[in-house]
């Protein structure tokens, strides 16, 4: 499922463009959120109370998750003598709009009271009004004992059981009111009880992202999925997936895409000590897992959950790639093109770093980015890395020292199955055969 929040000056086009790009089709709702709690007029004299949020799913069979709400028990004072069950009495007389016979023609018939007289659907206006249901889902709840009569001053009257429920669930609504997903003020007293000051501009509220994430949550039952956020801002994804996945006992992984566009000069961000906005995000993922990690202190471990929590998350940042590129010529010159041969005998960049270059091999290998670089391991004067993908249940070793020595590869015990990578510059002719028999060799 996909959740965009957009106001009302390109929610038209942004339709049109989802419906291009997920078919229209797959589109589940246009949400309408109450973005703030009081009125406040803009230029053209309205007050802009609510954004929207555009929900598309990924194909026909995703469907809208339910909610649940909360029943008040108070309400439900009477006992079912037979199963014990908190119930509460409904009027089957319908009430409010559309309760006359004129409205709904069809819902207005007689039933059978218990001294056998006929009872009709009558307003208290005396004018002819209407059951709640049609004659034959009236005779299916009557088979099921969901029918209560009472007699009373004014004669019989006809109503529903309705039993408490200790998980009720409701279809979500086009509109979330502030009062159930928060607001814009609200959002920013979080960001200032985090770090102490507003150091976010138009973030937006836990509440919102939450009831994404319940609706999401719903739709995979497994209890576990990816929350991916295009636009990661403060993080308020990241900090409602880690405190969801915590309160819910389930595996909610996160992935935050952030450019690092800096902070206003004279911003309270940037005195505050943050350069740019993604700098903020990574710094409210530490802040709430510190909160988390405070609260479990002195709890005894009651967790129920089939894996231990992960409270971590790791930062990438996108740059160039660490291999120098090849640059083409037309002048068919074989000097400029031995030159150039030279220059890449060791195609690395200067300036690399090992632990940069071991995740862009993993990443050309298809290892994912939730993967593990052990500890380095030391054999002789080389150094190794084993790289470990968890989904795919797959590994890697890789040494990016200059020069590698055939004791330190003996002793790794290198099979057919393994897959080893190093730099070309560290082997000889002799050592490279021997490599490309033991083990699948590859080189940089």
């Amino acid at each position: 499922m996909i959740f965009v929040s957009i106001d009302d000056h390109e929610v038209h086009d942004l339709r049109m463009l989802m419906n291009e790009v997920f078919g229209e089709e797959n589109f589940l709702a246009q949400v309408v959120w109450q973005k703030v709690y009081s009125p406040r007029m803009d230029a053209k004299g309205y007050s802009a109370d609510h954004d929207y949020i555009l929900v598309y799913g990924r194909s026909e069979s995703v469907e809208a998750g339910k909610l649940a709400f909360r029943q008040n028990l108070r309400q439900f004072s009477l006992i079912d003598q037979k199963t014990g069950q908190r119930y509460r009495r409904r009027s089957l007389r319908k009430e409010g709009k559309n309760s006359r016979r004129a409205d709904r023609p069809n819902l207005f018939y007689p039933i059978q009271a218990p001294d056998g007289s006929k009872l009709l659907p009558i307003r208290p206006d005396g004018s002819e009004g209407c059951w709640r249901w049609a004659f034959k889902k009236y005779e299916e709840a009557e088979k099921a004992g969901l029918i209560e009569w009472v007699r009373g001053g004014g004669g019989w009257q006809v109503y529903v059981r309705q039993f408490f429920d200790e998980s009720p669930e409701k279809p979500p609504s086009t509109l979330w009111l502030h009062s159930e997903v928060g607001h814009n003020h609200e959002a920013v007293e979080e960001i200032r009880s985090l770090f102490g000051a507003p150091v976010m501009d138009n973030p937006k509220p836990t509440r919102l992202v939450r009831r994404m994430m319940e609706l999401t949550a719903c739709s995979f039952r497994d209890g576990e999925f990816i929350v991916l956020d295009f636009f990661a801002g403060s993080c308020t994804t990241a900090h409602v997936a880690l405190t969801f996945a915590r309160e819910n006992q389930e595996n909610v992984r996160f992935i935050m895409i952030q450019l690092p566009e800096p902070t206003y000069e004279g911003s309270t961000a940037r005195r505050v000590g943050f350069s740019s906005i993604a700098d903020i995000g990574k710094e409210r993922i530490r802040r709430v897992i510190a909160k988390l990690r405070e609260e479990e202190k002195g709890k005894l471990d009651l967790k129920t959950r089939d894996t231990p929590e992960d409270l971590g998350f790791r930062v990438f940042k996108l740059t160039e790639s660490h291999y120098k590129p090849w640059a083409t010529s037309e002048d068919k010159d074989p000097e400029a093109y031995a030159k150039q041969m030279q220059f890449h005998l060791d195609p690395l960049i200067p300036g690399w770093k090992p632990e940069n270059l071991i995740w862009e091999v993993a990443i050309k290998e298809g290892y994912g980015l939730n993967s593990r670089v052990e500890p380095p391991e030391q054999k002789g004067s080389n150094t190794f890395y084993r790289v470990t993908d968890p989904n795919k249940d797959q590994s890697f070793l890789i040494c990016l020292d200059r020069a590698l020595k055939p004791e330190a590869v003996r002793a790794l015990g290198l099979s057919k199955e393994d897959l080893f990578v190093c730099r070309d510059v560290a082997l000889d002719d002799e050592l490279a055969a021997n490599l490309a028999l033991q083990c699948r060799l590859k080189t940089i």
